[in-house]
């Protein structure tokens, strides 16, 4: 390690990186509805004190994402750190052992909502930059910090800033994996309903009417889930295959009453290789064919939400640097690994940016009392920093 690298990972210390990540969970960003607003402008403050240009880009009221910048002469690549500062609802508060916006410490461990998804990502990317700019690094490129609202509810920050003429050659963004691995990749997703309709009549005479949920139940999902799509696994990932789950039903306004109406809510998860439009068009076809058979089934398919699986090669500039940083500070290399879910990486990569997945943490993130190991946060945090020298410098 040369002693700038040093240099640099000397500024970053456990009692700061603790402190700033206590801080922002004590923020409530909930998504919904986000409030991710006030949590920038305390980030803001902190790089306006470092001397670290940043602005916040609003995307609605109360609701926006943060660009921090840390420019070079311009004869570099520019880096994006990405992390989101929404987090999911806290949900039963009897679930949980501690107050979910207190930050609080047990054991070596930070507890409260979205420390794991994915505010630790924000603390460590702030940090990274900190860490770089008190160390008066002359860089070449440019690295960017976006802490990004909405990443909970269809990535709505990142794309924002996408439609706002955003460009990077490589980013990573702070979603877990914990300082031992680098998330190459995710798989994809296509949400969708299904309605079928059918034809009201008494509870009693059944056979005057056309039930939509026996129609849905009985033909429709079945139908579906026999159906098989072509795919390559892809050993890194944990679920190396396409996974389709029903997770919402409604139909029906009476017990006595046969329901002309039925819905459902299908979440599909897909494998780096497939794409969304493929997919969709061979549920489509499907479900014409079973019309067909079924002269009484009237079937509808609205899709609301997809995104492209990807994954990064091993050999890109992103993993290699990346893997010798990690090798550097914790005296092993790190493993590969693929996400099951979907994130802010999922557009990035879409839009042509190579991304990869890294950050401290765990599963924990969705569940009560969420939480993320201090030594972990402090690992990655120098790890991002030396790997943005290495990139940027």
């Amino acid at each position: 390690m040369t002693e700038l690298e040093q240099k640099v990972l000397d500024q970053i210390t456990e009692a700061e990186v603790v402190a700033l990540l206590q801080e922002i969970t004590r923020i409530n960003t909930v998504n919904p509805p986000g409030n991710e607003a006030a949590l920038a402008q305390v980030l803001k403050a902190k790089l306006d004190q470092e001397g670290i240009p940043a602005e916040l880009q609003y995307v609605t009221e109360n609701r926006a994402n943060l660009i921090a910048t840390l420019a070079g002469t311009g004869t570099g690549p520019t880096l994006l750190y990405n992390a989101h500062m929404d987090t999911v609802p806290v949900g039963d508060r009897a679930n949980w052992k501690v107050d979910p916006f207190a930050g609080e410490i047990i054991d070596g461990k930070i507890y409260g909502r979205g420390v794991a998804d994915d505010k630790q990502g924000v603390a460590a990317m702030i940090m990274a930059a900190i860490a770089l700019k008190r160390a008066k690094v002359p860089l070449k490129g440019t690295l960017l910090v976006t802490p990004v609202m909405g990443e909970e509810t269809g990535n709505i920050g990142t794309l924002h800033l996408l439609e706002n003429g955003l460009q990077a050659d490589m980013a990573v963004v702070g979603e877990w994996s914990s300082h031992r691995k680098i998330a190459l990749g995710y798989r994809g997703s296509l949400w969708f309903k299904l309605k079928t309709y059918g034809k009201t009549a008494h509870g009693s005479r059944p056979s005057f009417g056309i039930n939509a949920i026996d129609h849905m139940t009985e033909l429709v999902l079945p139908h579906l889930k026999s159906l098989t799509f072509d795919y390559e696994p892809t050993e890194i990932f944990l679920i190396n295959y396409p996974t389709l789950s029903v997770n919402v039903i409604s139909g029906g306004v009476k017990t006595n009453v046969v329901p002309d109406y039925c819905e459902v809510e299908v979440d599909m998860r897909l494998v780096p290789g497939q794409k969304p439009a493929e997919v969709e068009a061979q549920i489509r076809a499907a479900l014409k064919d079973l019309e067909k058979l079924h002269p009484d089934l009237h079937v509808e398919m609205e899709v609301f939400e997809q995104s492209f699986p990807f994954q990064t090669p091993v050999d890109s500039e992103l993993v290699q640097v990346l893997t010798q940083a990690v090798t550097d500070v914790t005296g092993e290399a790190p493993e590969y690994m693929g996400k099951t879910g979907c994130s802010d990486a999922n557009p990035l990569s879409a839009a042509g940016i190579p991304v990869v997945a890294f950050g401290p943490g765990n599963p924990s993130g969705h569940e009560p009392n969420e939480w993320v190991e201090i030594a972990d946060l402090v690992k990655v945090t120098e790890i991002l920093a030396l790997h943005a020298l290495r990139i940027c410098g």
